[in-house]
């Protein structure tokens, strides 16, 4: 078995799972300069204020995590 045998399995599923998953997006200066007028300027942002109807209570953060890439490490033999 040559090596290109060997790993074309393994680029094929990794071409395949980012077509199907993968996702890429960008975001240019003009873009985030807009954000941050729309956020502090037009709409009045204020930092104090806590996104809480009870102000003095506790903020509950709930992260998740997800597996954006996977790599494929195959065993030449």
């Amino acid at each position: 078995m040559t090596v290109l045998a060997a790993i074309a399995p393994c680029v094929l599923l990794t071409v395949a799972l980012y077509l199907c998953f993968g996702t890429v997006s960008a975001y240019d200066m003009d873009d985030v300069k807009a954000l941050k007028t729309k956020l502090f300027t037009t709409d009045g942002y204020d930092a104090e204020i806590r996104p809480i109807k009870n102000q003095s209570g506790k903020v509950q953060v709930e992260i998740v995590s997800y597996l954006n890439s996977k790599i494929c490490l195959c065993e030449l033999r």
